[in-house]
This record gives C-alpha cells, sequence and structure tokens, in this order.
C-alpha cells in the first residue's frame, strides 16, 4: 500500500485512499461527511490573480494615507507604516514590533511567497525552493491578523465618532480590499492538492 496515497479526516481521523477528482468534485469523509481535499477549478490561474492583486493592494494599503482625524479645523493623517513608528515614539516599543509583524510583514510574506509558488508551477516549473516556501507561508498563517486589525479599526471608527470626524483615505479603501482578496485567496487553493502537484513536477 502507498502511504503517501492515504489521507486522515481532520474531524474524525478516519483514514482514506485520496482518488482522482474532476475540477469542481469534493472528497467527503465516508464517516462523519467532513470535506477532505477538492479539486478547485482553475486553482493556479486564480490564486496567482488573487495573489497578484494583493500585492498590488498591499503596496497602496502601506504607502497611501490610511484615516485622518480632523478636530476643530485641525487635520491629521496618517498611513500604516507611521502608525507603527507613532507607537515606538510613544513609548510602546513591543506593541509597535507586534503591529509591525502581523500586519505588515506576515502578510507581505505570504503574498510574496505565494507569488514565487504559483508563478513557476503556472509555467510548469517547480524551483527546489517552491516545497520550503510553500511550507513555510503556509506555517506562518496564523500570523495573518490583518481581519482583526480591520475590525478594531472599525471599532476605533464608533469610539472616535463623538469626539472627532474620521476621514478615510484611499489606503484604508485598498486595505479593505486586500482583507477580502487575502480570504478569497485561502478559499481558493485546496492545500494538499497545491502540495500534490509541487510534489509531482518537482
Amino acid at each position: 500500500m502507498n502511504f503517501d496515497n492515504l489521507i486522515a479526516c481532520h474531524e474524525c481521523d478516519l483514514i482514506h485512499e485520496r482518488k482522482t477528482l474532476e475540477e469542481g468534485e469534493t472528497a467527503l469523509c465516508q464517516r462523519c461527511g467532513a470535506t477532505l481535499y477538492s479539486e478547485k477549478i482553475d486553482m493556479v490561474n486564480r490564486s496567482l490573480a488573487l495573489n497578484f492583486a494583493a500585492f498590488i493592494l498591499y503596496l497602496i494599503a502601506i504607502s497611501l494615507p490610511f484615516l485622518g482625524i480632523e478636530a476643530k479645523g485641525i487635520v491629521v493623517e496618517i498611513n500604516l507604516l507611521q502608525s507603527v513608528t507613532a507607537l515606538y515614539q510613544q513609548d510602546m516599543k513591543m506593541m509597535s514590533v507586534v503591529v509591525c509583524v502581523v500586519l505588515l510583514i506576515v502578510p507581505a510574506v505570504r503574498i510574496v511567497g505565494m507569488l514565487l509558488v504559483l508563478i513557476p508551477l503556472k509555467i510548469n516549473q517547480v524551483p527546489p525552493y517552491s516545497k520550503w516556501t510553500y511550507y513555510f507561508v503556509e506555517w506562518i498563517a496564523p500570523w495573518n491578523m490583518v481581519e482583526v486589525f480591520l475590525i478594531g479599526i472599525l471599532v476605533t471608527f464608533v469610539k472616535l465618532g463623538d469626539l472627532a470626524k474620521v476621514l478615510l483615505g484611499i489606503s484604508f479603501w485598498a486595505f479593505v480590499v486586500l482583507v477580502v482578496i487575502i480570504i478569497a485567496s485561502n478559499v481558493s487553493v485546496d492545500r494538499h492538492r497545491l502540495w500534490d502537484q509541487l510534489d509531482t513536477r518537482a
């Protein structure tokens, strides 16, 4: 028996033999009905397009004004990079490091990492670094917290509503779309199938 062709259900641990699926089909656990793996339609092209879009939106989100606050005729604007330095200057060094990692570094590494994996795969080439790159991208995935940051920003808007006028910059809207694109990118990829493609074409 080829043990490399076996997969365990992440819900009930029942062992299944992997079978070839047609595009759009999904393999379900025979015991509990949980999804084991699926054959996403045009997975590589879709994921590649989404990650390219995410890369462009990321550059916009970190470079242009994110938000501003207007109070008594005075307007103060800030971008995401300045928010990290502002925290550091306010003697919140640990917080600035955490924000820098989860908001700036991890999303950038994940997006660039996926592009480094998908672009060669698109042209039927798998460089030696592809497997390790994808492994690292999945390893740091739990630290990707852009959704949490967006929720925190929305809560802040509510609290500041009575004190000052909040001005939303171009990069704020780019960031909102970026969050949606990142979620769509994660959903568009079947991790087992992508790993199999990296393994078979290496």
